[in-house]
């Protein structure tokens, strides 16, 4: 199945002949690692990428798990598992701090008590400190402080409003002074029309080549520089794919267990976590669910993690030590 649900398509064009000085990276949310040979098929304009591949490679990547925007967008920012840099879903909750995250709350966004986790530090501070200066657009976790620092030039708090080539412009407006050596930005495309109208949608397909002329605009854009001819690494990139789930599919956990009175859940599409409520245990929670199965009252699910005694659960490799992630 070419790894379906976890493969991303990532593009990286090298514009000189050595390695260059300067990168620019570039995110499209929900970019599935198939949409391009899709979109080909169906006669739409894939020019830019096919523009990219051509000069530079075209390679798959396994993405992390959680497979969701704000989890896998901080681990291509600071190079860590889902486990190990603390953001393991969009929403969550943290039973140290006994307080939920969400990323679409600016508050929390910005609040260092969760994005500092395990002392993380994403590749625009690694960069400064060595001496050099970033500049991020809209990436996930850049409102953030990390150590008390931020990227030298941002551009606000998250809207979708911005166009993307307005977003290039910007970019390029920073990446051609001669302090910076650095540009990280997102599009939330085609991510947000597939959660509208459905991920194989004739509008995925519009949204598709909408993205490949905001990458035709920003090659445009770069080719105009003489000054950064050689001298700049251009990679484009994503965090997740998407599937269709037939309605039949669904795992409609609320027949067995009664939603805050035996668990209070992080949910995402295609997870959810469990966390009991006060006089229940995990133990309790996987038992339900377990009994369900087998009478027929529920579909098998998958599961990470195992019963284990006295009302835990035994995650497997390097979730054993991961307080954000649930026990069911």
């Amino acid at each position: 199945m070419k790894s379906f649900y976890i493969s991303l398509v990532i593009f990286i064009v090298l514009l000189g002949h050595c390695l260059a000085n300067k990168v620019i990276l570039v995110s499209l949310d929900g970019f599935r690692w198939d949409y391009i040979d899709v979109a080909k098929k169906a006669n739409r304009n894939v020019s830019a990428f096919e523009e990219i591949a051509a000069e530079g490679f075209r390679a798959k990547v396994k993405s992390v798990f959680t497979t969701v925007t704000f989890p896998t967008h901080f681990s291509i920012a600071t190079g860590r598992y889902v486990e190990n840099h603390g953001l393991y879903n969009n929403k969550f909750w943290d039973p140290k701090l006994n307080r939920y995250f969400s990323m679409r709350t600016t508050a929390d966004a910005m609040d260092p008590v969760f994005l500092n986790y395990n002392k993380n530090e994403p590749i625009w501070i690694t960069n400064q400190r060595h001496g050099k200066r970033s500049c991020v657009f809209y990436w996930p976790g850049s409102n953030n402080p990390y150590a008390g620092k931020y990227p030298f030039a941002t551009f606000g708090l998250y809207s979708d409003l911005p166009t993307f080539e307005y977003r290039v412009d910007r970019v390029m407006d920073w990446i051609t002074r001669d302090e910076f050596n650095f540009c990280a930005f997102y599009f939330n495309e085609p991510d947000h029309t597939a959660h509208k109208y459905g991920p194989n949608s004739v509008e995925v397909l519009d949204a598709i080549e909408h993205v490949n002329n905001g990458i035709a605009y920003l090659l445009r854009r770069i080719k105009e520089i003489p000054e950064l001819n050689g001298k700049l690494n251009l990679i484009v990139t994503a965090d997740h794919g998407m599937a269709e789930i037939p309605r039949e599919n669904r795992i409609e956990l609320w027949q067995v267990l009664k939603y805050k009175q035996s668990y209070f859940g992080n949910n995402s599409p295609g997870m959810v976590g469990l966390w009991p409520e006060k006089g229940y245990n995990a133990t309790y929670l996987y038992d339900k669910i377990t009994e369900a199965i087998k009478a027929g009252k529920l579909k098998k699910l998958p599961c990470v993690a195992q019963r284990g005694p006295a009302g835990t659960f035994s995650f497997e490799g390097e979730l054993s030590h991961a307080t954000r992630f649930p026990p069911g």
